[in-house]
């Protein structure tokens, strides 16, 4: 398309140089020397290559004159709103991100500060007959989108009034989104704009699938979507962060010292020194340390405390944030905790009869810190669980107390329980079986002791379900065959670093692979060998290396099983001096299992710090201030408690971590990210605040190439120049 096509007319002045070639193309009469015949050969190499060189003389000769015409001509190439009416109305999608790598600062000042600005300039793009979204990229899950208007509205920044989120940005809900928009209206032109960093996290898998990111984009696809990547990312930010809490007490008993460790991170290419973490409980700092790092170094820092009163405790460890040079991000600079230190343990027992349980009752029944519960039915032992969804509409205003019970209850007085003993069951049924692994997920131990006449098929259809060791065949008797039985004596290994195990000996120093002689096994009378799994742990091992306590790691709690009963029938285990303190510190240690350790969730981002999960599993929030319920998918934050079916089991929400690596895509990355989904109409706009409303415009409307031109026809004119010359030596 040409503005000035009239001037087209001029390029009938390419006749000028061909009639000139043609003119010095004379004919010459030829005369042979006879001295001179052995250089006819070389005349005629000479002469092709002449002809040649004045072939390209001539076609630059055409080409400088077509370029020249041309620009004067004034080609454009058509834009996307060309012939489409002039009162084109458009759709417009804009995605700012609000993930905490967008504090870090420009020259321009704070990259979401910045962001925002290049709203204003995006608002000015538009008419009020265009639609425009405005989407925080940390509400991108959430079921309703922010729309910030339909008609024209100078007030860009009513949906981004707040800072930063804890939220992660993910490429992928993004783009879906922009399909589910553009899908439920129908604008012939339809403009999408990304303002972000563009962290490499933003694009890698498995946080994004780009096949499935990309599978239903059709109209994305199409010539009508153009989509703007405004890249405000120029450098990598400084930050250090803490990025995990363990805790590495695992037995949490009242007036025990414990232990924890906070990771921190350097992601920085230089060494860092002197480094502050604090550590607070219940909001009052207690301890601190300082640490120095290497480039890009992990690094665990130890802490202990001791609570100063039984029941749930809250903490955090937050690294000061002195150098800003070195640490630019404040928003990873805290990891928060919580553990329950149990004033009293609520402890289920299920057992067909009296005696298979009685010997665990008597040694429960010492001290009143535990609360015995007879469970009747294990397959009611989940009924009513917090997987179950509570009072009121997950996504409105719940009936009732937003802190009450959800819908259900569990059958007798079996809710509430830490943990249970399950003693002298010979078989399970699938019911049983579904409803002591669900038991597990939630969170709450168990301990098996399996009866004289068990039902071994049955017994590994429960651990297989679990993931977990497989039972053999029952030896029975005292006699040659068996000298497991006949030797009798000592165990063969103890882990004596197991939380069941730790502390209960007169040696506190040994290990794992320790062996002491002086410590008697009971006596067998049968037992039930078994095949350790991957998930499993041995913790004590007979004579011949037959396990006869284990533990199996559950998605959940840990399992506990013995290899004899917990009557006389089996064994004399009941009697001997090691039963009283396995059975109370088991059931303390699958208890502490309920307690809440530091976890992130990576979809959404809330602000208020009185949210409260009734269910680790069932993801729905109860607002204690607001009376409202969020959505499972909603990002909490670190200040959040997560309670499961009492307030004594907790866990904690923080940031995620891998927001914290600040390195920044390049532009050829996410070049070949589009490539992969089939879009064409993508652009990366590096300094959007000059360049934004020039490249928009020259897009919708098109773009020049007389310059092109120009440029051409200049250079063409220096080569002719070049080979004249040559000819004419």
């Amino acid at each position: 398309m040409f503005l000035n096509p009239y001037i087209l007319f001029a390029l009938s002045a390419i006749s000028v140089p061909i009639l000139i070639h043609l003119f010095n193309l004379r004919k010459v009469r030829r005369q042979e020397f006879s001295t001179l015949m052995f250089l006819k050969e070389i005349q005629k190499t000479k002469l092709r290559r002449l002809r040649l060189q004045r072939l390209l003389l001539l076609a630059l000769r055409i080409l400088i004159i077509i370029f020249i015409v041309l620009a004067f001509a004034d080609p454009i190439f058509r834009g996307y709103t060309q012939g489409k009416g002039e009162n084109l109305t458009k759709l417009s999608i804009v995605f700012i991100d609000d993930s905490f790598s967008m504090s870090a600062r420009s020259a321009r000042g704070e990259l979401f500060s910045v962001a925002k600005e290049e709203l204003k300039q995006i608002d000015k793009l538009y008419s009020s007959s265009d639609k425009l979204y405005i989407i925080r990229t940390s509400s991108l899950t959430a079921p309703e989108y922010s729309t910030l208007r339909d008609t024209k509205n100078p007030s860009v920044n009513t949906d981004t009034s707040a800072g930063v989120s804890d939220a992660v940005f993910d490429i992928s809900p993004a783009i879906r989104k922009a399909q589910e928009i553009i899908s439920e209206n129908a604008y012939p032109v339809n403009e999408i704009f990304i303002i972000s960093d563009f962290q490499k996290i933003n694009f890698s898998p498995p946080r994004s699938s780009v096949s499935q990111t990309f599978d239903n984009t059709a109209d994305f696809r199409q010539s009508s979507s153009y989509l703007y990547l405004l890249n405000l990312g120029h450098r990598v930010p400084n930050n250090i962060s803490i990025n995990a809490i363990d805790i590495k007490t695992k037995l949490i008993e009242p007036s025990r010292e414990i232990k924890l460790t906070a990771a921190l991170k350097n992601f920085n290419n230089y060494n860092v020194t002197g480094k502050q973490i604090n550590l607070y409980i219940e909001g009052q700092k207690i301890s601190e340390m300082y640490a120095d790092l290497a480039p890009y170094e992990r690094k665990e820092i130890e802490f202990s405390f001791k609570p100063s009163k039984p029941g749930l405790v809250n903490g955090y460890a937050e690294l000061v944030q002195a150098n800003y040079q070195d640490d630019e991000i404040a928003k990873d600079n805290r990891f928060s905790f919580n553990l329950f230190v149990p004033e009293e343990y609520s402890v289920g027992i299920y057992s067909p009869t009296a005696e298979a349980s009685r010997y665990i009752r008597t040694v429960l029944g010492l001290s009143p810190v535990y609360k015995i519960k007879t469970i009747s039915s294990l397959a009611d032992l989940t009924a009513g669980s917090p997987t179950g969804t509570p009072t009121g509409s997950p996504t409105g205003t719940p009936t009732g107390s937003p802190t009450g019970t959800p819908t259900g209850s569990l059958s007798g007085s079996e809710d509430q329980t830490g943990m249970i003993f399950i003693a002298g069951k010979t078989s399970f049924s699938v019911d049983e079986i579904n409803a002591v692994s669900d038991y597990l997920k939630q969170g709450r131990g168990v301990f098996i002791f399996p009866p004289v006449n068990a039902d071994v098929k049955s017994y590994n259809e429960l651990l297989s379900k679990l993931g977990g060791f497989k039972l053999t065949e029952k030896i029975n008797g005292k006699s040659a065959v068996n000298p497991l039985l006949s030797s009798g004596g000592k165990f063969s290994s103890l882990d004596f670093q197991h939380p069941v195990l730790e502390g209960i000996f007169r040696d506190k120093s040994l290990t794992a692979t320790d062996f002491s002689p002086d410590i008697d096994a009971p006596e067998i009378y049968s037992i039930y060998p078994s095949l350790a799994g991957i998930s499993t742990s041995v913790l004590m091992t007979m004579k011949d290396n037959v396990p006869f306590l284990l533990e199996t790691k559950t998605p959940g709690s840990p399992l506990l099983f013995c290899a004899v009963s917990a009557d006389m029938q089996m064994s004399d285990f009941p009697k001997n001096p090691l039963f009283a303190p396995v059975i109370t510190k088991s059931v303390a240690y699958l208890t502490s299992a309920f307690n809440g350790h530091a976890y992130t969730n990576k979809q959404n981002a809330i602000s208020n710090h009185e949210a409260y999960l009734t269910s680790a599993f069932s993801g729905h929030t109860y607002n204690n201030k607001q009376n409202a319920i969020l959505n499972h998918d909603t990002y909490l934050t670190s200040a959040f408690n997560v309670h499961a079916y009492t307030n004594k089991q907790n866990a904690i929400l923080n940031h995620d971590t891998l927001e914290s690596n600040l390195l920044l895509a390049s532009a050829s990355e996410i070049t070949d990210y589009f490539k992969q989904s089939g879009l064409k109409n993508v652009q990366i706009i590096t300094n959007p605040g000059t360049e934004l409303a020039g490249i928009v415009a020259e897009n919708r409307t098109g773009t020049s190439l007389w310059y092109w031109f120009i440029i051409s026809a200049v250079i063409l004119t220096f080569l002719e120049m070049y080979y004249s010359k040559k000819l004419s030596t």
